[in-house]
């Protein structure tokens, strides 16, 4: 499947099909998007694995560009509850959970960690791009009570974690047309 940035001419539809004859696609000028539906490779994974299809135009796969704070090496909001009200962690929003002092994260040492009260809480990957794919990973060390709900791109990638493992995976912004 291929999504074009404008229409294509006759012309250029014809040298697309070429005779049903197999034809580099990747270098067409207004190509935005491109699936090959089972073919594209991803850091390890193949297409149509955890039902994922790669994007293999020229904006696709994994790029240069990262969740923001997403390795939490900005520390400059340090805890997700100041000491009287919640506040958002550099590139991270709330996905709608309330902090308090019992239940928050806090960034030490370029790792958030989450104190809890035994609820679930939730942490947002800020802003993600629409069209990219994004990978994740999440070593879950210790849980004495609660959980983890991890949601990217405005999806639930992992829902109430609480077993002590890492937790990966990808996820696709999606594009509205």
């Amino acid at each position: 499947m291929s999504v074009f940035s404008s229409a294509l001419t006759a012309r250029e539809v014809d040298a697309l099909y070429n005779n049903g004859k197999p034809t580099k696609i990747r270098t067409t000028p207004n190509l935005a998007h491109w699936f090959r539906m089972g073919e594209g490779k991803l850091d390890g994974k193949s297409d149509g694995d955890e039902n994922l299809l790669f994007d293999q135009g020229p904006n696709g796969g994994l790029g240069s560009e990262l969740v923001t704070n997403g390795d939490f090496s900005d520390n400059s909001v340090p805890d997700t509850y100041d000491g009287s009200s919640a506040v958002n962690l550099v590139g991270w929003t709330s996905g709608g959970a309330t902090f308090t002092a019992d239940a928050h994260f806090v960034i030490t040492d370029g790792k958030c960690r989450l104190i809890s009260d035994g609820t679930n809480t939730v942490i947002n990957s800020g802003t993600t791009v629409a069209g990219r794919t994004y990978r994740y990973s999440i070593d879950l060390t210790d849980v004495t009570s609660g959980g983890l709900t991890l949601i990217g791109g405005g999806v639930v990638l992992e829902a109430n974690a609480t077993s002590p493992r890492t937790y990966t995976g990808f996820y696709y912004r999606n594009i509205c047309y």
